[in-house]
């Protein structure tokens, strides 16, 4: 496929446009080509499109200035090929321009124009690194701001893949990341986004590892070998959002595993809040949410198919089992190790 239709159905967009220009440089890649992507093959809300450490983002569906603004430049001017495409590597994952493929995606588009690159590190860091870069180059991209250069420092930090001392923060920001093709420290404001780094890293590093459901599924796989498809990862989060989050997990994945007759579902879980006694309420309340509803379906069977049959006792069989939470309270767990907390020693 060497064209695809234009944005609002006017024209059509070329690849060969791309041609003349120069692919974005990402460390540790090699561009390959250019190809289109089909966005109904794109799911904007898996953890394998999540920006960890690179952007400050929400979730799908607005509330965000960035992709708002690309969903009225995409509506006004259609897809323009005199910027370099969003990034992508052989293995389908995502290195640059998830705001514009989120916008073109609830903009009712079909096909986005990208640029392959075949990766020789793709290490969190590196990830991270290459995302906070790209995207402080020319447009489309919006420019990195301070506190994204924050936040990814601390991502690293947090999930071990930098130092937290001044050498190796500086290193990273002057000579990893290019900090000074956005920011000049004439005023001391790189100083300043260091010592932000190492400051907040310490403050989350003191009471509990920073995670999320990309870097929490990065910590299963290297940790425990687990593939995504053996496991439901459930985020042990506020009161209110863990109910949900268990109650979707009961609905997306327990309820069809028991009728499909693959059961147990395997469940790890791991924590968003922002202290020990919210992380730990977290998963109790989860926990009790997931039970609740186990037992809550077959009193609506009994209920259904009084006076005919009745469902007396729930089934031996367990229909999922909890292999644990991923250690994250600096003090308790064992945050560098490989092994899940028990729910009871958590």
């Amino acid at each position: 496929m060497k064209s695809g239709p234009g944005f609002n159905n006017q024209g059509q967009i070329l690849l060969a446009d791309y041609d003349s220009q120069a692919a974005p440089v990402i460390s540790g890649a090699s561009h390959i080509d250019y190809v289109f992507v089909d966005l109904n093959d794109v799911d904007t809300s898996h953890s394998d499109f999540a920006q960890d450490g690179i952007r400050e983002e929400v979730g799908e569906g607005g509330g965000n200035e960035r992709v708002e603004s690309f969903k009225v430049a995409f509506t006004n001017n259609g897809w323009l090929t005199g910027f370099p495409p969003p990034c992508i590597d052989t293995d389908g994952r995502w290195l640059d321009g998830r705001g514009r493929v989120r916008a073109a995606k609830e903009n009712g588009e079909r096909y986005v124009p990208v640029a392959r690159y075949t990766r020789s590190d793709s290490s969190i860091k590196s990830t991270v690194t290459n995302g906070l870069a790209i995207n402080a180059q020319l447009p489309p991209s919006h420019p990195t701001t301070f506190r994204e250069y924050v936040i990814g420092g601390v991502h690293l930090i947090n999930v071990g893949e930098l130092a937290a001392t001044t050498a190796a923060v500086d290193n990273w920001l002057y000579h990893e990341v290019k900090v000074e093709s956005r920011f000049s420290n004439v005023n001391g404001t790189l100083t300043q986004m260091r010592n932000a780094i190492l400051k907040k890293a310490s403050i989350d590093d003191s009471l509990l590892r920073t995670f999320n459901n990309g870097s929490a599924t990065n910590w299963i796989k290297k940790n425990l070998g687990m593939e995504k498809d053996e496991y439901v990862l459930l985020n042990s989060s506020d009161a209110s959002s863990c109910q949900t989050y268990a109650e979707r997990v009961w609905c997306r994945h327990i309820a069809p595993a028991i009728v499909e007759g693959r059961a147990p579902v395997k469940i790890i879980y791991y924590t968003s809040a922002k202290t020990p006694t919210t992380a730990r309420k977290g998963l109790k309340d989860s926990m009790a949410v997931l039970e609740k509803q186990y037992k809550f379906a077959f009193e609506v069977v009994n209920k259904l198919h009084s006076g005919t049959c009745s469902v007396a006792t729930l089934p031996t069989e367990e229909a999922y089992v909890i292999l644990g939470a991923i250690p994250q309270i600096v003090k308790d767990h064992k945050v560098d190790g490989t092994k899940l907390v028990p729910p009871d020693k958590y």
